[in-house]
């Protein structure tokens, strides 16, 4: 019997190539896909990345990138990776950004299509920025920042895993779970990172709130004080 979280994962493939395949007009019409199954959540190792793994990761794509002549997408896998570092975003929320949904005069981003179906607005850092302003110089205001397919980013994503010799957890929603698990452990609250995520519900978040040691200890002082 196939598991639930598999067939998920399985229909989001299909789902990323029927997106290529509709950008690229290789589709006349749009097939049907079946919702999400419930699934049972059973206890997972961490599904995050350590900052040493994350810097292996980036020299490889970087070694890769340099070996070919000419711009290719091992050279776009830092900046889409890193984008997505910073703002946990999904996939094909990130793959659909065009340069109109960017406001540079207030310094923010719109993620007008996401999975919860509710538009996304939140401010840029400097560093997730300076990626967009370099990646869409030259680009018209309806085209889209990152040209990254999901297949293409699928199979960097394993064969960078295979060289590394990382887990089997380092896989491409990564990025979106270790931005989760590192903010919640330096101490912002989960329904800041929720907002900032655009997460729907605190259930999805509990796998990452076990990370707020820092809340913990500030919870454990105020209630000293109170009772002693």
């Amino acid at each position: 019997t196939v598991k639930n979280k598999t067939v998920n994962r399985y229909v989001a493939v299909l789902q990323g190539m029927r997106s290529d395949a509709i950008e690229y007009g290789r589709l006349s019409s749009l097939p049907m896909w079946p919702k999400r199954l419930s699934e049972t959540h059973e206890t997972l190792p961490p599904r995050y990345l350590s900052e040493e793994e994350f810097q292996r990761m980036t020299a490889y794509w970087r070694q890769q990138a340099e070996l070919r002549q000419k711009p290719n997408k091992w050279g776009e896998m830092e900046d889409f990776f890193k984008f997505r570092l910073v703002h946990g975003s999904r996939f094909e929320e990130s793959k659909r950004l065009k340069v109109k949904d960017i406001n540079w005069q207030a310094g923010s981003l719109t993620f007008w299509d996401t999975k919860n179906g509710e538009p996304h607005t939140f401010p840029m850092t400097s560093g997730d920025a300076e990626i967009l302003r370099r990646r869409c110089k030259g680009l018209k205001p309806d085209e889209t920042v990152f040209t990254m397919s999901y297949t293409t980013f699928f199979e960097k994503m394993k064969e960078t895993r295979e060289v590394l010799k990382l887990e089997g957890r380092v896989v491409g929603h990564v990025a979106r779970h270790t931005m989760a698990t590192r903010a919640i452990a330096e101490g912002e609250s989960t329904a800041n990172v929720m907002m900032w995520g655009n997460w729907k519900s605190l259930r999805s978040m509990r796998q990452y709130v076990h990370n707020d040691t820092k809340g913990m200890e500030r919870t454990r002082d105020l209630m000293q004080h109170l009772f002693g």
